[in-house]
């Protein structure tokens, strides 16, 4: 705990000489009673949001930390970087088969691979913090990236050779039980049925190197043109060879079997368990079209999943992966400045039909995986701005859907003050592990103090 006061003591020291800050104290409130005695009605926490960017010339410097700290019912102290990068952009005089400029990059950075991936929170491209998976937050590649700019096409090539997974949500394993103090986790099981036995587990992690050095190479290709005086259109391909964001739980093979008796006279089954980095390959296509106020978007995405490193003998893969394949519409109308609504749609397909519809809440997929969207967002003024943010989401395989509702009040133009609620309802009577049935009675509002410096 004193490790934790002092990285905190140290980050809030760091942050008052930055460019652009944000400290915020947020309460979250849940309306139904938890389903772990872990689990709480209500936390506190204490949030954090830095960012800096220098430019000097050519160069240019970019950072960007988080932290989240809860100050009452709970034991974790969270801590990411999406962001911490260097830039050189390099202007041809002459051009160089219509090159106009060459951009490159060092360091983590986040970049927009897929609008489709980007607006449903899939985290195919980018790995995702999900310390709440309602509002994921894109953690940027890490490794080398090269742009090439023409008046009608950019380039953009990524490669890298270090690896870091999505920003799960934390667990604790003690005396063999699994838990998390988070609202959202997802908790492996307690017993297996067929033998009613408990399951003890306990935490073997011989994979730190498998799961940080994986090579990764991106590529994408973005060309467009004016079709009137108000509007363009454009085409976007992308490919990337990388593993997975999302790490597979696997559980050792030969303690199956090790059922060990109690004193009592029960029985329970001890467990390793661990996390374990799959490959994938993805193929993109995007066309858009911007025309005065308005902007259509066509996603189709397809993932193919391959262990190019298999599992020593001693361990095996909890769930089989699956093939993922989506197909999204967005529509967006700006009506007046900071002012928007748009219209969105998915459809998905995996490989195995059903059945690997099951893996969608495990693998940390996605809310909404068929389903459509409504996005509203408006600003008044009442002596200070007043931003309100509105947005729904169906699902058609889980008959249910979410509701976010956000109010935001400047008191000051350095203070503002938030307040929202959301709604995750289910009523699919469907054995899928959908995100939406998982978490179906995580109602909670929420109200933050925001001092922006």
């Amino acid at each position: 705990m004193s490790v934790q006061k002092n990285i905190l003591s140290f980050f809030i020291f760091f942050m008052s000489y930055s460019y652009s800050n944000e400290l915020k104290l947020e309460w979250q409130s849940y309306i139904s009673p938890p389903s772990l005695n872990e689990q709480f009605s209500d936390y506190v926490f204490m949030k954090g949001n830095y960012q800096n960017s220098v430019k000097k010339e050519d160069f240019y410097f970019s950072s960007k930390f988080l932290f989240q700290y809860s100050l009452y019912n709970s034991k974790f102290f969270y801590f990411g970087i999406p962001e911490i990068y260097f830039n050189y952009k390099y202007f041809l005089e002459n051009d160089f088969y219509s090159i106009k400029s060459i951009q490159v990059s060092l360091g983590r950075q986040v970049k927009n691979w897929s609008f489709g991936d980007q607006y449903w929170d899939l985290g195919l491209w980018n790995s995702l913090n999900r310390w709440n998976p309602l509002y994921p937050i894109d953690n940027g590649l890490i490794g080398s990236f090269f742009t090439f700019t023409s008046d009608w096409w950019e380039s953009n090539f990524f490669i890298g050779a270090f690896y870091l997974p999505d920003q799960d949500i934390k667990f604790v394993i003690e005396d063999g039980h699994i838990y998390s103090q988070s609202r959202w986790s997802n908790v492996l099981p307690k017993k297996v049925e067929k033998l009613n036995t408990d399951i003890f587990y306990y935490n073997d992690a011989p994979f730190i190197f498998d799961t940080l050095l994986q090579q990764s190479f991106l590529f994408s290709f973005k060309t467009w043109s004016n079709f009137s005086k108000e509007g363009f259109y454009w085409i976007k391909g992308a490919f990337a060879n990388k593993p997975s964001n999302n790490l597979f739980y696997v559980l050792k093979v030969k303690d199956r079997l090790e059922i060990e008796r109690k004193k009592e006279g029960s029985f329970f089954v001890n467990q390793g368990i661990s996390v374990f980095p799959v490959r994938q390959r993805i193929l993109s296509t995007e066309w858009g079209l911007d025309y005065k106020k308005s902007s259509l978007i066509v996603s189709f995405e397809n993932t193919n999943m391959k262990s190019e490193s298999p599992l020593p003998k001693d361990w095996e893969f909890v769930r089989d992966q699956s093939n993922f394949t989506y197909f999204s519409l967005l529509f967006k109308y700006n009506y007046l400045e900071d002012s928007f609504f748009r219209l969105a749609f998915i459809q998905s397909w995996f490989t195995d039909g059903i059945l690997s519809k099951e893996l969608s809440s495990f693998i940390q997929r996605g809310k909404i995986l068929e389903g459509i969207g409504f996005d509203w967002q408006t600003k008044f003024f009442i002596n200070q701005p007043l931003h309100l943010n509105l947005k729904y989401q169906y699902s058609f395989l889980d008959e249910g859907a979410w509701l976010s509702v956000r109010s935001i009040y400047y008191i000051s133009p350095k203070i503002y003050t938030e307040l929202g609620i959301d709604i995750v309802g289910s009523v699919s009577k469907s054995i899928n592990e959908s995100f939406l049935k998982k978490f179906k009675h995580n109602d909670y509002f929420t109200w933050s103090l925001v001092y922006d410096f």
